[in-house]
């Protein structure tokens, strides 16, 4: 009987975790699919009404790299969502090009605003690991610096194995700088659902990779180690 209940508990918790991680699937599927989704329509709308032949390849551009973003973001939470733990991986990927799509599809968070934007990142560089797996945590430290910066500058830099994305934006509110990376906790002018610093918390953890946020009102650096 002891036996039976130790299997029941233990299969009632992967019930749970099993319910807990769909949840947590289609909470950050719409969150990930969004930007993508935006620059699929804004472009295709451009497309149509566009004669220009040079302004049509960089729009269709536009669309090919966003819907790569969707097909690795896609890839990446699902793997979130599924039991295993990956192993050790062998692939080394390229940060820069990740870096270089990244900025192009989420410009539009920078337009109209007075913000230098500078890329110092070794084209040689290339880290152990899911290439979809570091779209998606560079996409989300990215476009979190653009969204909130007004003014001045955001540099995204290599430094040693570490990757940084350093803004002048007004910085994270001191009252939510412990419980940032918690699902659901975002700032009073946030737009979206507060899961974007939870996705990057969580997919460093199951890669082996580390996160730190260092935020002031006089901006934030977010850190990633990549090695």
């Amino acid at each position: 009987v002891g036996r039976l209940a130790d299997t029941l508990r233990d299969a009632f918790r992967r019930i749970r975790e099993f319910v807990d991680r769909e949840q947590r699937f289609t909470q950050d599927a719409s969150h990930e699919l969004r930007t993508p989704l935006a620059v699929i329509e804004s472009s295709a709308a451009m497309l149509a009404r566009s004669p220009d032949a040079a302004q049509s390849e960089v729009l269709l551009a536009r669309l090919r790299s966003a819907a790569l973003t969707m097909h690795l973001s896609v890839d990446v939470l699902l793997a979130l969502a599924r039991e295993d733990v990956p192993g050790e991986g062998t692939q080394h990927t390229a940060v820069l090009p990740i870096v270089e799509r990244t900025v192009v599809n989420h410009a539009s968070l920078l337009e109209g605003k007075d913000v230098a934007l500078s890329v110092a990142v070794d084209p040689e560089w290339r880290v152990a690991g899911d290439p979809a797996a570091l779209q998606v945590l560079i996409a989300n430290l990215v476009s979190n610096a653009f969204r909130y910066t007004e003014r001045g500058e955001i540099r995204i830099v290599r430094d040693g194995p570490k990757l940084l994305v350093i803004d002048s934006g007004k910085g994270i509110d001191e009252a939510l700088r412990a419980s940032i990376t918690r699902p659901a906790v975002k700032g009073a002018d946030s737009p979206g659902m507060g899961l974007g610093l939870s996705i990057v918390e969580r997919l460093c953890q199951r890669h082996g990779w580390r996160f730190a946020l260092d935020s002031s009102p006089q901006g934030t650096t977010a850190c990633l180690q990549l090695g």
